[in-house]
């Protein structure tokens, strides 16, 4: 979440769109305070220190992953960078609701529960409903090759998002 706050400001610094930096600039202050009043207190909360967390080891994957969404925004632009960081996002609400929906009582007794509060709220439903909705009307005049683009992006993210949660689970600690 580090690095996506760190691409999310860099999209505020490019954007000259009104409506797209007000998004962005919402979106920012959300993953702001999910990462600091949600994941850092969970992670406080399971015994993780600040030093810890200064002191991960980030895998290959993780590092091409999110070496990845700078360059869509680089290259591509905006809209390639809000279509490569949606992925994930929405991702989190779809596992949030699926679960929540499937395993009610583990995940009210869990330990986790105010991740999947998180990821299920209204607001971020809603925020990923604005973000699909501000990405569609970007892309509505775009030729199909340019869609493909898109798609790909969004694509090769959730791949990626995948190869980064194997790594974590492959992950064995010398």
């Amino acid at each position: 979440l580090q690095d996506y706050i760190v691409i999310l400001k860099k999209m505020l610094e490019l954007s000259n769109d009104e409506e797209v930096a007000a998004f962005v600039k919402n979106t920012l202050d959300a993953i702001e305070y999910e990462t600091y009043n949600v994941h850092a207190a969970n992670m406080k909360a399971l015994g993780v220190t600040d030093a810890d967390v200064e002191s991960c080891v980030r895998t290959p994957v993780i590092l091409r992953y999110v070496e990845y969404m700078k360059k869509q925004l680089e290259e591509g632009g905006l809209l390639y960078g809000l279509t490569a960081l949606l992925q994930c996002s929405w991702n989190y609400a779809i596992l949030g609701a699926i679960l929540t929906e499937r395993y009610p009582d583990m995940i009210a007794k869990s330990k986790y529960k105010s991740w999947f509060d998180a990821y299920t709220s209204d607001e971020y439903v809603e925020a990923n409903e604005s973000w699909i909705a501000l990405v569609n009307k970007q892309a509505a005049d775009l030729p199909d090759e340019e869609v493909e683009k898109l798609c790909e992006i969004f694509t090769t993210c959730a791949t990626f998002e995948n190869r980064f949660w194997d790594a974590l689970y492959e992950y064995k600690e010398n």
